[in-house]
C-alpha cells in the first residue's frame, strides 16, 4: 500500500489503505484539490500516468487496476486554470520577445537571398510564429476569467494569423524580398503591440488570480474513502 506521495512537490504522507492508483487521485482530489484547482499532472515512477485514471479498455471494460505499494514513486500536480493560463501568456511573452529580436537581421538576410537559397533562420521564426498563434488559442481555451477591453488584443492576433498565412505563401513561391518586407514592415510593429496587450493582460491575470484562495497546505484531517 501506498505510504506517502509528492503533492506539487511537497511529500505527504498517506494515513489510510490506499491500494490503486484510482483510489490514490480520488483521495487527492477529495482532500487536497481547492475550489476551482484540478489535477493535472500524474507521474508513477517516472511514467506519465494521468490517462490511466479511470481508464477503460477498448471493449468497454474498466481496465485491470494499478496497483500501488510501499516503494512507488506517485507525483501528483494541482494547478488552477488561472495559473496555467498565466504560464500560456508568460510563453507567448517569451517567444514574441526572442521573435522580435531576430525580425531586423532576418528581413535583411531574406533580402539578400536569391530564388535559389534557403533560410534556416525563416523556418525556425515561421515555426515560431505558428506556435505564438497556437499558444494564443490554447490560452482562449483554458483562460476562466472575463478580462474586459481585450478588442485591441484580440485585433491584434486576428491581423498576426492572416500575416503568418502571407508569409508560409511568400515563403513556399522563394519570394524572400517580399517576406524581408511583410517581416519588418507588418509582423514586426504588431508583435510589439501584442507584446504590450499580452503584457497588460498578464498583469490583470495575476490581480484576478490574488483574489482567490491561494492553495494551501493539505488538512490535518483526512476523509476515508
Amino acid at each position: 500500500m501506498l505510504k506517502k506521495l509528492l503533492l506539487n512537490k511537497r511529500t505527504i504522507p498517506v494515513p489510510i489503505p490506499i491500494k490503486t492508483l484510482d483510489e490514490a487521485a480520488i483521495w487527492v482530489e477529495q482532500n487536497f484539490v481547492p475550489p476551482s484547482y484540478s489535477i493535472t499532472r500524474i507521474f508513477l515512477d517516472g511514467q506519465d500516468v494521468m490517462e490511466e485514471i479511470g481508464a477503460v479498455a477498448n471493449d468497454g471494460k474498466s481496465r485491470r487496476p494499478i496497483f500501488l505499494h510501499s516503494k512507488s514513486n506517485l507525483e501528483i500536480q494541482i494547478d488552477s486554470p488561472v495559473e496555467l493560463a498565466i504560464q500560456s501568456l508568460e510563453t507567448i511573452r517569451n517567444l514574441v520577445d526572442v521573435m522580435l529580436q531576430m525580425v531586423k537581421p532576418l528581413a535583411i538576410e531574406c533580402w539578400e537571398m536569391t530564388s535559389f537559397q534557403k533560410s534556416a533562420k525563416l523556418e525556425m521564426t515561421y515555426e515560431d510564429f505558428g506556435l505564438i498563434i497556437e499558444l494564443w488559442h490554447n490560452y482562449c481555451d483554458i483562460n476562466p476569467v472575463k478580462i474586459p477591453d481585450l478588442k485591441a488584443i484580440f485585433s491584434i492576433e486576428t491581423s498576426l494569423e492572416k500575416l503568418y498565412l502571407e508569409l508560409g505563401h511568400l515563403k513556399e513561391k522563394a519570394e524572400w524580398k517580399g517576406c524581408a518586407k511583410i517581416i519588418l514592415n507588418k509582423i514586426e510593429p504588431l508583435l510589439k503591440s501584442f507584446l504590450t496587450e499580452a503584457e497588460r493582460l498578464q498583469s490583470e491575470m495575476y490581480l484576478e488570480k490574488s483574489k482567490t484562495n491561494p492553495y494551501k497546505s493539505p488538512p490535518r484531517e483526512t476523509r476515508v474513502l
